[in-house]
C-alpha cells in the first residue's frame, strides 16, 4: 500500500473506526479514477471534499481539525538548523565560559552528568592547549543535525602549527606542561577525532556522544 494512501487512514481513523475510514477513502478515489496504489499525497486537496462529507455521516466531527491534519500530510519539516556556539579563546576566563556554554548544551540535549562532564573535558583540554600555546583561536560546539546526542566540537588557532604531531598522537612525546596528554586525552574521550595542523595554524574537530 502507497505511504499516501496509509497515512491519510490513520488520520481519518482517529475520526472514526478504521473499515469506515478504509471505506471512504476508497469511495473518494474512485470518483477521481485512482487506486489506492496510484495515490500521491497531492491528490489530498482533491478527495478532501468527498472526505469530509463522508466522514461527517458517522458523527460529529471537527471538520477544520479534519481539514487541517490532512492538508498537512507530505509536507516535510524544514529542518532545525543547530545553533552554533562560537567562544573566542584568548584567555583561561574564555575557558571558564567555554565549559559553562558546554554544560548548558548538554543540558539542554537531555544528558546525564556523566556524559557532561566527559564533553566538557574535552572541550577544556582544547581550549586550554589554544591558550598555552597560540596566540588565540575559537571553539565552536553544535549538536549534529541528524543526532542530537552528539555534540561537534570544532577548535581552531592561530598559532603556528603542531611539528611534531606524529609523535605527539603516537603517545611518544612527553611535555611538561601536558599538550601531548591534553591531544591524547581528548582522542580517548572522543567518538570521532580529526586535527589538521599547519604553518597558519591548527585545526581540531571532535564528536562527542553524550
Amino acid at each position: 500500500m502507497d505511504q499516501a494512501h496509509a497515512r491519510v487512514v490513520a488520520v481519518l481513523s482517529t475520526f472514526v473506526s478504521r473499515l469506515n475510514a478504509e471505506g471512504a477513502l476508497g469511495a473518494a478515489l474512485r470518483r477521481r479514477g485512482l487506486t489506492p496504489a496510484e495515490m500521491r499525497f497531492e491528490h489530498v486537496p482533491q478527495i478532501l471534499p468527498d472526505l469530509q462529507r463522508a466522514v461527517t455521516l458517522f458523527g460529529s466531527v471537527n471538520a477544520s481539525r479534519l481539514r487541517d491534519e490532512l492538508l498537512s500530510l507530505g509536507r516535510e519539516p524544514v529542518p532545525e538548523k543547530p545553533a552554533v556556539r562560537r567562544i573566542d579563546i584568548r584567555s583561561e576566563d574564555d575557558v571558564v565560559v567555554a565549559r559553562q556554554q558546554t554544560r548548558e548544551l548538554c543540558e539542554a540535549l537531555g544528558a546525564g552528568s556523566f556524559a557532561t562532564q566527559r564533553v566538557a573535558t574535552v572541550v577544556a583540554e582544547l581550549a586550554r592547549n589554544i591558550v598555552a600555546y597560540t596566540p588565540g583561536g575559537t571553539l565552536e560546539l553544535e549538536s549534529k543535525p541528524k543526532d542530537r546526542r552528539v555534540v561537534c566540537i570544532r577548535a581552531r588557532d592561530r598559532g603556528r602549527g603542531i611539528p611534531n604531531l606524529d609523535e605527539i598522537m603516537s603517545g611518544r612525546y612527553r611535555s611538561a606542561t601536558g599538550l601531548g596528554l591534553g591531544l591524547l586525552g581528548t582522542k580517548r574521550l572522543a567518538e570521532s577525532f580529526s586535527i589538521k595542523t599547519g604553518p597558519t595554524g591548527t585545526q581540531v574537530d571532535v564528536q562527542v556522544r553524550t
